[in-house]
């Protein structure tokens, strides 16, 4: 039984692991694509901290 919790919990990391990687490198994108686009020194150095 505690062999079957311990695979349903790494199962169930896995799948929130790539959910929230996929969305990460969609926001990371979308952030590539702003700094690209707006020459603002305040809005570049917001996405630069926030790319830390």
């Amino acid at each position: 039984m505690l062999t079957q919790g311990n695979s349903e919990i790494s199962q169930n990391s896995y799948r929130t692991y790539h959910e929230m990687r996929g969305q990460m490198l969609i926001l990371l994108g979308v952030l590539d694509l702003v700094r690209d686009e707006v020459e603002n020194k305040t809005v570049d150095n917001l996405l630069n901290q926030a790319n830390r």
